[in-house]
């Protein structure tokens, strides 16, 4: 919020102060409102946070969103070469239901180890858990441009998160083993499949992720813990859920959250 000869202007008024929207609905272009509006007692501007004020406002100009018509120049736009509606339908389809089941097989692999952890209370060795908070904060170093081990950030934040990790490492090394599961090259592929089906030029993502030694591992670990996943599934009592697709992808989410 800011005045400007006298004149005030509200930024996201919608979001920062919904009873502002209440004020001026309905007005015209060139129509002038008078309201009170109480703030927030959490309104970000603490010197007007909990307080009442008057508020003149007069309507500069009202608009209106409008869909754009889809048509082949905004496939086009889009990068359907073909500017075909049907073709850009079925791609905005087939990327729907890609993520979408990563999005389920994401909920479900979260869930079981969850209670994998639940079910499996152990102790972990104090030495992996220094271990993979040392990595943890090397990581973090790296990724904020430091090079010095004074920069690192504090130990004590990621210790529960460590400890969590070497627990579920220990669990799943556990399961592996007395399942007899075996890394899958086939599931690899379909991982792999899956992440580089989301880029503009599969192939050339492909042989980016082949050449990188280090995404590589992560894909096969990722790809045996689907394994797990599959095997845990397969032998435990589960029961379905319906959802909808707004409702797994968490569609709205972000809005109501600032409402």
């Amino acid at each position: 919020m800011g005045g400007r000869n006298g004149r005030v202007v509200v930024l996201g008024a919608n979001r920062l102060l919904p009873e502002f929207e209440a004020g001026v609905r309905g007005a015209a272009a060139g129509d002038t409102r008078e309201f009170d509006l109480r703030f927030p007692d959490e309104y970000q501007a603490k010197k007007v946070a909990g307080k009442t004020a008057k508020f003149k406002a007069t309507v500069q100009k009202v608009e209106e969103a409008k869909l754009p018509e889809v048509d082949a120049a905004f496939c086009e736009a889009f990068g359907v070469a073909e500017g075909s509606v049907d073709a850009l339908r079925s791609e905005v389809r087939d990327n729907m239901e890609r993520e979408l089941a990563q999005a389920v097989q994401a909920r479900l692999k979260s869930q079981v180890m969850e209670q994998l952890l639940a079910a499996n209370p152990i102790s972990v060795p104090r030495a992996l858990v220094e271990a993979e908070i040392r990595d943890t904060q090397m990581e973090l170093l790296r990724r904020m441009g430091g090079s010095k081990a004074g920069q690192m950030p504090p130990r004590e934040s990621f210790e529960p998160a460590a400890r969590r990790r070497v627990a579920l490492g220990l669990i799943l090394n556990e399961v592996i083993r007395r399942a007899g599961i075996q890394p899958d090259a086939g599931s690899v592929q379909a991982r792999l499949d899956e992440i580089v089906a989301g880029f503009a030029d599969p192939e050339a993502a492909r042989q980016q992720y082949l050449q990188n030694e280090g995404a590589m591992r992560q894909l096969q670990m990722a790809a045996l813990e689907d394994q797990v996943v599959a095997h845990v599934v397969g032998v435990a009592a589960v029961a379905d859920q319906p959802s909808s697709f707004k409702e797994i992808m968490n569609f709205g989410a972000e809005a109501a959250s600032e409402d």
